[in-house]
């Protein structure tokens, strides 16, 4: 771990730099925003009507995105992806930031690093707020119409999930044979099954303990990760060639081997 802290934290690049700020400064305006609404609002009072949801559950709608307040605050489509809302999250997503933005941005400067990040970001954010309105909208029933309505105030999108699953789908494009060593050794995975499992992992979560924003995060992230690589990123030889058609990058290459 210690190595793994050390070699975050030296040489880094300018951009991923940026990054790293983004999502410090981010995270603690957050968290100072939360103890404020902890502090003003005390114990959660149920029957509250709709519009004092989001504050009671100790949601921040200025900086995650809150389905129920997008419209009011449209800047959380950016913020909220670097906005952590607990100490354990942000160490996680500040070491992937350090390491995979590293060598991310050394392998396709700086520009691309930040046009990649962008697209995954905000469009998963995007497909993650669509699908709880869609939810809502499509609902005849009254009892779940209250339901819905409740989860557009109750529910909060943020954090680095889809951007690093999408690092993830990167680096298989990038170096899938690569073998990764975890707990001293006693595990090994290629690096072309790390989406795969990030993705799986996440399946288990949502079933077990109902993680749906995560989940749907990390299902767009993948996917959109894929296509931009797969059909529209220019290539950083200067070829003007768009994409990566290889056959091992296809999307048949993210399922296991029994389901090909």
């Amino acid at each position: 771990m210690e190595n793994t802290v050390r070699t975050a934290f030296s040489n880094i690049p300018a951009v991923t730099r940026s990054l790293f700020l983004a999502l410090t400064l981010c995270s603690a305006v957050g968290w100072i925003l939360q103890w404020t609404a902890w502090r003003d609002q005390g114990p959660l009072e149920p029957d509250t009507d709709g519009d004092e949801i989001a504050m009671l559950y100790h949601k921040v709608p200025l900086m995650g995105l809150v389905p129920g307040y997008a419209f009011r605050y449209p800047w959380t489509l950016v913020t909220s992806t670097f906005y952590e809302n607990n100490p354990v999250t942000y160490i996680t997503s500040a070491l992937s930031i350090l390491l995979c933005g590293k060598y991310l941005e050394r392998a396709w400067g700086g520009r691309e690093l930040v046009t990649f990040i962008a697209v995954v970001a905000l469009l998963s954010t995007m497909v993650t707020w669509i699908s709880y309105f869609a939810q809502f909208v499509v609902t005849r029933n009254e009892e779940y119409l209250q339901v819905y309505r409740m989860a557009l105030y109750n529910v909060q999108s943020n954090g680095l999930a889809a951007v690093q699953v999408g690092f993830l789908v990167a680096f298989k494009q990038l170096i899938p044979e690569h073998v990764v060593n975890v707990f001293g050794g006693r595990i090994s995975v290629r690096v072309k099954h790390l989406p795969g499992a990030f993705a799986t992992a996440t399946l288990i979560s949502l079933v077990i303990f109902r993680t749906q924003t995560t989940y749907l995060l990390v299902g767009a992230g993948l996917y959109i990760a894929w296509l931009y690589l797969r059909f529209f990123q220019l290539q950083p030889d200067g070829s003007g060639v768009r994409g990566d058609r290889s056959e091992v990058f296809g999307l048949v290459g993210f399922f296991p081997d029994i389901l090909r």
